[in-house]
């Protein structure tokens, strides 16, 4: 008698059937198969889900990046395009007033407005310079530029407001 005989029952009470080796060893072999395929199966879909997780984590990651630069952006072109309209309605205000005398004086506002609408026209340009880059219709060639010059147009955009403030 084998563990794995099931005796018959009814007319066939007297029977037992047993399996072959050869059966019970083909039953264990697709038990195994069939086992060792789910486990396949299951390992492989935790794996995919796992790599669709870290995909969707970096995803957000970058979404979450973008949308601070963007929003850093903002504030950075609101800060640059409201310091030259301060400089011009400062200097127009300035000049409306009356309070400045000398034609030489109210020349040099005039310049410093000029100057600052330049600047301002340039910064809008700049701005849209950039969104059609993202859009992939301009392109940039870097070269080299003197830093020196750079520093100069800085300091004399900024430098009737450093002396306004009473810097030197």
């Amino acid at each position: 008698d084998s563990p794995l005989s099931v005796p018959l029952f009814g007319p066939f009470s007297g029977w037992i059937i047993t399996p072959t080796p050869r059966f019970v060893e083909e039953q264990r072999r697709t038990i195994w198969t069939q086992s060792a395929t789910y486990l396949g199966v299951t390992v492989l879909a935790l794996g995919t889900l796992v790599c669709a997780m870290w995909f969707m984590m970096r995803l957000v990651q970058r979404e979450i990046a973008l949308a601070e630069l963007k929003s850093n952006f903002v504030a950075d072109v609101s800060h640059e395009l409201k310091t030259p309209l301060a400089l011009i309605r400062m200097y127009a205000e300035t000049l409306q007033s009356g309070r400045i005398s000398g034609d030489e004086k109210k020349q040099e506002y005039y310049a410093v407005i000029a100057r600052e609408s330049t600047r301002l026209t340039n910064l809008i340009n700049d701005i849209l310079d950039f969104a059609r880059i993202e859009a992939g219709g301009k392109e940039y060639v870097l070269q080299p530029t003197d830093a020196g010059k750079v520093v100069r147009e800085t300091y004399e955009a900024y430098r009737p407001q450093l002396e306004h403030h009473g810097f030197e």
